[in-house]
């Protein structure tokens, strides 16, 4: 098990000065929710579409990235105190009675479908839009596979609860709840085993990242995480004991809120997590985090919409080089993102050969602006490094590309077999990529070799196409 540090801080914001270290923060704003009613639940995928759902039957929702949102008709009064987004159309709420909705435009309008139990439940997770389960009191687990239409009771029957549920793929799936409850199922859902070594405080809520990372959160203080699958578990040490009602990821970034407004975020997969508060220093309940925006909401109808901004640190070595950032620039000026680069730069060059140099006294930028989907070569006459900072795009942004030579940006958080990110232009479209050190995809005879090995953040390609395509990198 790694160790692990917690920051305690007013503006999360923490440089760090080796070649792949990354900073980030979280520019949060409220919106209105258009309800004073306390919000339970927030969902969102990263498109236009968001819910959030709460007391007595309260939903809203939003077609504007959560800009804007607009009260729902959800036809019920019970307490809907979980929410799961599939995609921009389709959603679920869950709540007290057995409650499931289902909306298939959104989140404008909610249809009830039959649950088969009274019991209230606290949770649902989809894996896909056929596959889902909710869970909640008595150890409720609730399956369907046919998008939510028709549910299957799988378990039911003990005195404790489930607060949190979470599902890797169809056979594997975490449950958490009260007084330490922690189970894993290995076949969908039918049967749940004891795991770990939990605290026997209130755990509300477990997601994990990949096969081996879990994070749960939950009462008094509690933050979870395991390297091991969930058989061990180490806590972190809190300051005040916050209670922790949601925790969230995508990729290595995640976040946590609870009481007293208290917000803790962590970029490296949960290696540093740090400590802020919300102006809204009541209960929050429930958080979202994704590459476009995240949000979280709490008593009152509070709800807040963040911008994720990011500051890597990207070293250069003398000679050249291709770069890239999957960053919208808050000032996208060549010159002055280049600006820390100045003393050993000879020039930057973009794909229709225009660019940023010096003539006599004088740097001139033909560029432009920088573009986040493209890639630029660096000419440096000594090594040196500058910051990337600003607002993440979402990493599945196609990118155009034209027959001949062009410089291409990668859009992935973390390193890919080079393979697997340019698959889908693996074709007779493509005739080679290379990166900055000269190591090629290429296709020989019937066979695309890699000797590039992993994409790696921040690294630019050179991609030389026989014919347009586009390219869309896989989510990670």
């Amino acid at each position: 098990m790694k160790k692990h540090a917690l920051l305690l801080s007013i503006v999360v914001l923490i440089i760090f000065t080796n070649n792949n270290a990354t900073s980030q923060t979280i520019d949060w704003n409220e919106v209105n929710s258009n309800t004073s009613s306390t919000l339970y639940s927030v969902s969102y995928t990263g498109g236009i579409s968001a819910i959030a759902t709460g007391i007595s039957g309260v939903i809203v929702y939003s077609d504007d990235s959560g800009g804007t949102w607009t009260m729902a008709n959800s036809g019920v009064t019970s307490s809907l105190w979980g929410s799961f987004m599939v995609n921009n159309n389709l959603a679920f709420a869950v709540g007290s009675g057995g409650t499931i909705l289902k909306t298939t435009d959104g989140g404008e309008t909610w249809s009830q479908k039959t649950s088969g139990t009274i019991m209230t439940l606290y949770d649902v997770f989809f894996i896909d839009e056929l596959t889902g389960w909710a869970v909640g009191v008595s150890e409720s687990v609730l399956y369907t596979e046919d998008g939510g239409e028709t549910w299957e009771i799988l378990s039911s029957g003990s005195a404790q609860s489930y607060w949190g549920v979470h599902f890797l793929d169809a056979d594997v799936g975490y449950a958490v709840g009260t007084y330490g409850t922690l189970k894993k199922t290995n076949d969908g859902g039918n049967t749940w085993q004891e795991i770990g070594n939990p605290p026997t405080e209130n755990l509300y809520d477990v997601h994990f990242i990949d096969d081996n990372t879990g994070f749960i959160a939950g009462h008094a203080g509690t933050l979870l995480q395991t390297d091991d699958g969930g058989q061990t578990w180490e806590n972190y040490d809190i300051p005040g004991n916050i209670s922790l009602r949601s925790i969230d990821f995508i990729a290595s970034i995640g976040i946590a809120v609870g009481n007293g407004g208290a917000i803790l975020t962590t970029q490296s997969a949960g290696e540093v997590w740090n400590i802020d508060y919300s102006p809204f220093t009541g209960q929050l309940w429930d958080a979202v985090v994704n590459y476009s925006y995240s949000f979280y909401c709490g008593g009152g109808g509070q709800l807040f919409r963040g911008t994720m901004w990011f500051v890597p640190w990207i070293e250069l070595e003398s000679g050249f080089q291709f770069v890239s950032s999957r960053m919208e620039q808050p000032n996208p000026d060549m010159l002055n993102v280049c600006g820390p680069l100045l003393d050993e730069l000879d020039y930057v060059r973009n794909s229709d050969g225009a660019m940023l140099h010096k003539v006599g006294d004088e740097w001139v930028n033909n560029i432009g602006d920088w573009n986040v989907l493209e890639g630029y070569l660096f000419k440096m006459s000594a090594e040196s490094g500058f910051s990337l900072g600003g607002e993440i795009i979402d990493p599945s942004t196609p990118i155009p590309l034209e027959a001949g030579y062009q410089f291409v940006t990668y859009l992935n958080a973390g390193n890919m077999d080079a393979l697997v990110a340019f698959e889908s232009i693996l074709n007779n479209n493509l005739d080679f990529i290379r990166d900055s050190e000269g190591k090629m995809i290429f296709k020989l005879g019937d066979q695309w070799i890699n000797t590039i090995g992993e994409t790696k953040p921040n690294e630019g390609y050179l991609i030389r196409m026989n014919g347009p395509d586009t390219l869309i990198y896989p989510s990670k």
